[in-house]
C-alpha cells in the first residue's frame, strides 16, 4: 500500500505484488509485474486473495490516511500466521549544517501558507491524519488477540512528523497512545538518514506533492517571497543543502 517505488522495489523479490492507494492523485502508474487496485485497501484487500493468503503487508506512506482500526482488522485478515506487517512514514524534511535553523523557519512557514488555501478543505478524515501524524502513529493500534513482536522505531524524533505544526491546523489536537506494554520501542537521532543534498526547486515540488489539494493561487504571492526568502539562505539560486527526515517504522507479526 502507499507509494509506487516501494512496489516497485518489492516486485523484485515477491512473485505477486498487490498496490493499492488511498488517493486517485498518485495511481498513476501500473507495471506488468503489479496486480493494481486502486481502492481503501481496508476495504478491499479481500478482492484479489483470501484470508490468510498473504505473506508480507508494506503500508508506506499511508497509514494516517485510513482508518486505521480497520485497515489493521484487514491486514490481520488477509496474512498468514507469523506474515509480516510493515508500516512506515516519513514527514517533514529537516534541513542540516550551517545555517539550517534559519533555513528550517522559512520552510516551516511556506508549509504553513500553502496550508491555509487547504483549510476549508479539512473534513474528518484528513483531521483524523493530521492526529496519527502529531502522535507519531502511536495512536495505531495492535490487539494483542491478533499481534505479536510489535515493534515501533523512530528516526529524528526530535522533530515534527506532520508536515504543519500543530498550532497552525486550526483545530486540536491532542496526545493520545495505544502502545501495549508488551511492544518495543526505540528512539534515535541520526541526521545522515536517507540524506541528500536537495535545492530550492526539489523544496517547491516537495510543497505541491504533500499539500496539492488547497487552493496555490490564493497564497502565491506570500509563497514566492518565502521562496525568494528560503533559497538567499539556502545560498542562492542553484545551491543545495543536506535535507533528512523523520521516520516512523512499526513492524509487527500476525498471530
Amino acid at each position: 500500500m502507499g507509494q509506487e517505488i516501494v512496489e516497485e522495489a518489492l516486485a523484485q523479490r515477491f512473485t505477486n505484488v498487490i498496490y493499492t492507494n488511498v488517493y486517485s492523485d498518485y495511481r498513476r502508474y501500473s507495471h506488468e509485474y503489479l496486480i493494481v487496485k486502486p481502492c481503501p485497501a481496508e476495504d478491499r484487500l479481500g478482492l484479489i486473495h483470501g484470508p490468510g493468503s498473504a505473506d508480507m503487508i508494506t503500508a508506506a506512506e499511508y497509514i494516517p490516511y485510513t482508518n486505521s482500526e480497520k485497515a489493521i482488522s484487514a491486514f490481520s485478515m488477509f496474512l498468514r500466521p507469523r506474515g509480516t506487517l510493515a508500516i512506515w512514514f516519513s514527514g517533514r524534511p529537516i534541513f542540516t549544517g550551517e545555517n539550517h535553523e534559519k533555513i528550517q523557519a522559512i520552510f516551516n512557514k511556506i508549509t504553513s501558507k500553502s496550508f491555509e488555501s487547504a483549510r476549508p478543505l479539512i473534513n474528518e478524515s484528513r483531521q483524523r491524519a493530521c492526529h496519527v501524524l502529531s502522535n507519531w502513529l502511536d495512536t495505531v493500534a495492535f490487539p494483542t488477540s491478533d499481534w505479536e513482536c510489535v515493534k515501533r522505531i523512530k528516526w529524528n524524533y526530535d522533530q515534527p512528523l506532520s508536515f504543519v505544526n500543530d498550532s497552525e491546523l486550526g483545530f486540536e489536537i491532542g496526545r493520545e497512545s495505544k502502545i501495549e506494554p508488551e511492544e518495543k520501542l526505540s528512539y534515535l537521532i541520526d541526521r545522515e538518514l536517507w540524506a541528500e543534498e536537495r535545492g530550492i526547486e526539489w523544496v517547491k515540488g516537495f510543497v505541491r506533492h504533500v499539500l496539492p489539494w488547497g487552493n496555490q493561487l490564493a497564497v502565491a504571492p506570500r509563497l514566492g517571497r518565502l521562496y525568494s526568502e528560503l533559497a538567499e539562505a539556502m545560498g542562492g539560486t542553484g545551491s543545495t543543502r543536506k535535507v533528512t527526515w523523520p521516520v516512523v517504522l512499526i513492524l509487527a507479526t500476525k498471530k
